[in-house]
């Protein structure tokens, strides 16, 4: 019953629309003194990445970060490069 309504749930997530923006991924710099906190600075939510090609959705990659010190340097620039490399693989993100 537990893996019925999780599974309802998330269905109901992935088909409503959100009021979020998308991720570009030529957006995404690595550089650190080019990073501007573009992935980090998001409301909460999901948040599809796109500008790439995706050629398989058989299944989808969701990227789950936890939580930053308020001390922490440079919050997202650790994510940058694997989000870039999942996006490689072509599945949607």
């Amino acid at each position: 019953m537990r893996f019925f309504l999780c599974t309802l749930y998330l269905s109901f997530l992935g088909c409503t629309k959100l009021d979020h923006q998308d991720l570009l991924l030529h957006k995404l710099t690595a550089e650190k003194s080019e990073y501007d906190g573009y992935l980090i600075d998001r409301p909460n939510g999901l948040h599809r990445m796109q500008g790439y090609t995706q050629t398989d959705s058989s299944f989808g990659i969701i990227a789950v970060h936890g939580f930053y010190p308020s001390a922490w340097p440079i919050k997202g620039i650790e994510w940058v490069a694997p989000m870039k490399d999942l996006a490689r693989l072509k599945h949607p993100v």
